[in-house]
C-alpha cells in the first residue's frame, strides 16, 4: 500500500469525523434527562429432569487419576522431544 498525502488527509478527516460524533454523543448523553431503567420482568426458571443415577456426580479420585495420567503423558512427550533434539544435536 502506497501512502500518499491524499490518503493521509482522507484518513485524518475520517478520524476527525469519528471523534466529533463521539464527542457529540457524549454531550447529548450528558445533557439528556436521566431516564429510569425499565422494571425487570421476573422469569421463572424451568426445572429439568436429570437423567441418570440420582446423586451420582462422579468420583473425585477418578478425576484426580485422569489428571495425573494426563500430566504423566505430557511429561513423557516432553522427555521424548528432549531426547530427539539432543540426539539430533550430537549426531552431527
Amino acid at each position: 500500500m502506497q501512502v500518499t498525502v491524499t490518503s493521509v488527509l482522507i484518513n485524518t478527516k475520517k478520524l476527525c469525523i469519528v471523534c466529533f460524533r463521539a464527542r457529540r454523543a457524549a454531550k447529548e448523553a450528558k445533557e439528556a434527562p436521566a431516564q429510569p431503567a425499565p422494571a425487570k420482568v421476573k422469569v421463572e426458571v424451568k426445572k429439568f429432569v436429570k437423567i441418570g443415577r440420582p446423586g451420582y456426580k462422579g468420583e473425585p479420585t477418578e478425576c484426580l487419576y485422569i489428571l495425573i495420567y494426563l500430566i504423566i503423558v505430557k511429561l513423557q512427550m516432553l522427555c521424548i522431544l528432549i531426547y530427539w533434539s539432543l540426539s539430533f544435536l550430537f549426531s552431527q
